[in-house]
């Protein structure tokens, strides 16, 4: 049961990378929380191994944020600066973006606003 769980979570999730020497851009789309967190986790470790020092995710993609998910960001974001280097979360979502101020981390983290509610258009 726990593998089909995981194995559905995974599905559900999934990301891009774009590296150059110094800077990495990832593209996250789905939903981020436990299960496919390792995966990510293991790709930021390996670029920040590289040298990369300015780690940007593009959550435009992403439609859940789970609290595991915002304690990776509050981690990396640790970790990078600890190494002299920055971090932005950029393109969220605004349901997401309402989940950060709940929490305050939208005054802890480098985040960025993306996309229009789903509101009414007046006519």
């Amino acid at each position: 049961m726990i593998d089909e769980q995981r194995a559905d979570a995974e599905e559900l999730f999934g990301f891009d990378i774009e590296l150059s020497r110094t800077r990495g851009v990832f593209r996250l789309r789905g939903e981020l929380d436990l299960y496919p967190l390792p995966r990510l986790e293991e790709a930021c470790d390996d670029a920040i191994a590289k040298g990369v020092r300015e780690l940007v995710f593009d959550c435009g993609g992403l439609t859940f944020l789970g609290s595991t998910g915002m304690n990776f960001f509050v981690k990396v974001d640790r970790l990078i600066r600890d190494r002299g280097g920055r971090m932005a979360v950029v393109e969220v979502a605004p349901h997401i973006y309402r989940l950060l101020e709940i929490t305050g981390l939208h005054q802890v983290l480098d985040v960025e606003r993306g996309g229009t509610p789903d509101e009414p258009q007046a006519v």
